[in-house]
């Protein structure tokens, strides 16, 4: 059956990312770390997150069904069963539509917000991969149309499980997606040398290797800045939160040698940015602490 090839294409690795994200926009809304202390939501919650699941594999399916050529002279895409020829693009591209039409049909139920939420990122994931708009081979646009569903809409979406697009914290969302779109741009250094010899101009094609790490450098910097404002002015933290917070996304930086020294070895860098990915998570598992008034903030 189709489904046995289906499933490595769903890259599921990454669904805790997709829910901890969403549950970070639920906490932000109700003030609270604890379930229990909400049950009247544990079905949205529930439905949202399942939605929100099926709405990421349908991202993947549909990039692979449409990049399915550009694998072939991908070194790191030699297992994908589409490369080998046990699935056909067509049927990929079915099942990536088969999701996303479950995901809108959970989104439904969950709230109108939510709704209008998954949908936006639907015509996102289309945008990115499906030609002539293609926004992957669009340098600038293709690390933006990644990040904003994961600093912006994922959380956003957890909002709108529990209140109103008012009042949602605007500003986090910007420090967000300027972290995100720093993380993107490593990510892009995984096919630098493939993209190049296959004409895809990627943002890391355009700025080189060097320029992607010093555009890492300086948005991550920009995301990390946005703390000590945030602190300063009250906005979500107090000064106290970054006493114990900041020493950790500065941790973020001390990877940079290590990813420098894999700079030649696109495989190697994959590896090593994946174990070194708790790293950007430390800081915000704190927040949730903190925003579910488990630490003081």
């Amino acid at each position: 059956m189709s489904i046995r090839y289906i499933i490595p294409l769903l890259r599921l690795r990454f669904i805790p990312m997709t829910l901890m994200l969403f549950f970070f926009g639920v906490v932000m809304a109700t003030g609270q770390l604890n379930p229990m202390a909400w049950p009247e939501l544990w079905g949205r919650c529930g439905l949202g997150a399942l939605a929100l699941c099926l709405w990421a594999g349908t991202i993947y399916l549909l990039n692979d069904a449409v990049d399915v050529e550009d694998d072939r002279t991908n070194p790191r895409r030699q297992e994908s069963p589409l490369v080998k020829g046990l699935i056909q693009p067509r049927e990929v591209f079915l099942w990536s539509l088969l999701l996303q039409a479950a995901a809108l049909l959970l989104a439904f139920f969950v709230s109108r917000d939510f709704f209008l939420n998954l949908c936006l990122l639907a015509v996102l994931g289309g945008i990115y991969s499906i030609p002539p708009i293609r926004c992957k081979g669009r340098p600038g646009w293709d690390v933006l149309i990644q990040a904003v569903p994961f600093g912006f809409l994922i959380p956003l979406s957890g909002w709108s499980v529990v209140r109103s697009l008012d009042g949602s914290p605007w500003w986090l969302y910007v420090h967000l997606v300027l972290g995100w779109i720093a993380l993107m741009l490593l990510v892009l250094l995984y096919d630098l040398p493939t993209d190049r010899a296959r004409g895809i101009r990627t943002t890391a094609v355009v700025l080189g290797l060097r320029g992607t790490l010093r555009a890492f450098v300086i948005l991550m910097g920009l995301s990390l800045f946005m703390l000590p404002v945030f602190a300063a002015t009250e906005y979500l933290i107090t000064p106290r939160f970054l006493s114990y917070s900041f020493p950790l996304a500065t941790i973020l930086m001390l990877f940079l040698p290590g990813a420098w020294r894999r700079r030649t070895d696109p495989a190697a860098l994959k590896r090593y940015i994946y174990r070194c990915a708790y790293l950007g998570i430390l800081p915000y598992i704190l927040w949730f602490l903190v925003l579910g008034g488990v630490l003081p903030g």
